[in-house]
């Protein structure tokens, strides 16, 4: 069927005009003009009609109440008369139309026009019947020859005997063809691309093109590799089939959580494809793949790995796999290192995977008891931030120890307890060591003066100062206190690297005001008489019955003692402690001073404790 919406442009159409008249004459044969009507229809058509689409032959098929069919041609036109005196007869006549083109030529419109005695009176009408053919679908083959029938018909409406009648055909060219692809295995999906848009099939499809318009065409299946093509339509039907290679890819789909993970996946050491939280991927089946999830780039603001990776290498089968991966989150630097044991620092190196900001506290060792009140340890806490992937190191220090001859000071620097001598007077005790914290891109436990400087000590909680033994040689029966470490409510001394909290003075009880050790600060504390002083990181050595000095920042000098008939031996200094300038710990809300311990966890020596605050302070 010719319809306009698929007709080409440059369709050109052909008119044939058939005026025929037909005298009904009883008893006349229709053999008597046959041959003659055949050769002249041919030769008048032929001269008139473009593409030679013509008439070749005129016969009647069928009549009643008519016997005969007289015709003449003028200008183009079959024209014939017919006497139709009785009522419903008819005369029905045959045309062979030939077609010579290569295209189907559609029969598109027809036009009737009758006369009674060619007067344009159509008092008596005829109908006109067109009985095998259909306007816009009947059309002849290229090449080829095919008869169509029309019927006139007196509708008994007059009693005129001559009647013209007039039917006028119009042909339109269809220069289209048919362009098939099949598709091999024959479940692929066809597809004809044109100017009017794609079509498609299962296996196969057929469409029609323009002659002269050059389409494309593909055929494909999943685990296939496409086949495609393209021609140029020419005046034929075509057909094209297309045979599809194997894809040996298949579909590798990871979905992460969280899902701004990094999904990287590798195939024979090349990365094939990569992305973030849900990635579908194609590879080589029956052969081994490798994917990585990686953790987030990102902690808000902060670039960090909140979760531990994940790798994986398998062999990637003939068929589609889904992985779903979650990742596990990286621990979080929480808790408390608590120094055990007094001659031994209590260490802990972690990596940080959760920027931002979190509360510690520090506390040094005590010193040792002796006969008298040990200095306290040291107590410094405030807020820092710590970097993504930096290294916590935190150490512990230890008690001084107490006994009577030369006790030892705790670890991380605690200095000595006086040595054993004459006049002894019993126990004395030793200081306590320092407790440190270290924040840093690398892992370096050694603390410096430079490294102060650089910012990488973030806390320093000085140890307690020693106690003396009571008495001398004749039987004095005072001794001296250790000095406490720094702590919060010390004096506060400004560096360049931040801030130095004073540690106390030993005590001596008695007058000899030159025994006590002196308490750290921004330098070493004094040692008393006879008794070292103290240094960085170091308390002093006690002498005789004198307490040691606790380390800090800089140490608490030793206890000394005047002489052997001395009633008062001095009780070592306090080491002082440090925060550094990038941690703060006043004008703390109490969202976070709530959070404090205050009081020391450890019983044997210094302590630690962290707790996360969040991503802002």
């Amino acid at each position: 069927m010719r319809k306009k919406s698929k007709m080409p442009k440059k369709f050109f159409k052909q008119f044939i005009m058939v005026w025929l008249f037909i005298f009904l004459f009883l008893g006349v044969a229709f053999s008597s003009y046959t041959g003659t009507l055949a050769a002249e229809g041919t030769a008048v058509f032929q001269a008139h009609l473009f593409d030679y689409v013509y008439i070749t032959h005129v016969s009647i098929s069928d009549s009643s109440g008519a016997a005969s069919i007289q015709y003449s041609f003028l200008d183009h036109e079959l024209n014939a008369n017919i006497s139709a005196t009785t009522c419903n007869s008819y005369v029905t006549y045959a045309l062979d139309i030939v077609n010579t083109t290569p295209y189907k030529a559609f029969i598109t419109a027809n036009s009737i026009k009758s006369m009674v005695n060619g007067s344009g009176n159509t008092t008596n009408t005829l109908s006109v019947e067109l009985t095998d053919v259909t306007l816009n679908s009947t059309y002849i083959d290229p090449h080829s020859t095919k008869t169509i029938h029309v019927k006139i018909k007196n509708n008994c409406n007059g009693s005129d005997e001559q009647v013209r009648i007039k039917t006028d055909f119009e042909y339109s060219l269809y220069r289209y063809f048919d362009l098939t692809v099949n598709c091999n295995p024959n479940d692929a999906t066809a597809s004809i691309t044109t100017t009017e848009g794609t079509f498609t099939g299962s296996g196969s499809v057929t469409h029609r093109v323009k002659e002269g318009e050059t389409v494309s065409y593909k055929c494909s299946k999943k685990y296939y590799y496409d086949n495609t093509g393209s021609y140029t339509m020419g005046t034929l039907d075509h057909t094209e089939t297309l045979t599809l290679e194997p894809d040996p890819h298949r579909d590798l789909t990871i979905n992460a959580t969280p899902n701004s993970s990094t999904i990287i996946v590798k195939q024979d050491g090349d990365v094939v494809c990569s992305g973030e939280g849900t990635l579908t991927c194609s590879v080589i089946s029956e052969k081994d793949v490798t994917y990585t999830v990686d953790d987030p780039e990102y902690y808000y603001t902060y670039t960090n790995n909140v979760y531990s990776g994940y790798e994986e290498t398998f062999t990637m089968p003939t068929t589609e796999v889904t992985k779903n991966i979650t990742l596990n989150e990286r621990p979080w630097i929480t808790g408390t290192v608590s120094n055990s044991s007094n001659t031994s620092a209590k260490n802990q190196t972690s990596i940080n995977w959760h920027s931002g900001y979190y509360l510690v506290e520090v506390w040094g060792g005590k010193g040792g008891n002796g006969n008298q009140t040990p200095g306290s340890s040291g107590y410094v806490y405030g807020v820092v931030y710590v970097p993504y992937n930096n290294y916590v190191i935190m150490s512990a220090g230890g008690n001084g120890s107490s006994s009577n001859s030369s006790p030892s000071g705790g670890a991380n620097g605690g200095g000595s307890g006086g040595y054993s001598g004459s006049g002894n007077g019993g126990n004395k005790g030793g200081g306590g060591g320092y407790s440190s914290v270290i924040i840093s891109s690398s892992n370096s436990t050694t603390i410096s003066t430079t490294s102060v400087n650089n910012g990488y000590v973030k806390f320093i909680a000085g140890g307690g100062g020693g106690a003396s033994s009571k008495g001398g040689t004749f039987g004095a029966s005072n001794g001296g206190n250790g000095g406490n470490g720094g702590n919060m409510s010390s004096s506060v001394s400004s560096i360049i690297a931040g801030k130095v909290f004073s540690g106390a003075n030993g005590t001596s009880n008695g007058n000899n005001d030159n025994t006590p050790g002196g308490g750290g600060n921004t330098s070493a504390g004094e040692g008393g008489s006879g008794a070292d002083d103290g240094a960085f990181l170091k308390g002093g050595n006690g002498d005789e019955r004198g307490g040691g000095g606790g380390a800090g920042y800089y140490g608490g000098g030793g206890g000394g003692v005047s002489s052997i008939f001395a009633t008062a031996p001095g009780g070592g200094g306090g080491g002082s402690s440090f925060i550094a300038k990038d941690v703060t710990f006043s004008g703390l809300p109490s969202s976070i001073t709530s959070k404090l311990t205050s009081s020391n966890p450890s019983s044997t020596g210094g302590a630690i404790k962290i707790q996360w605050i969040g991503k802002n302070m």
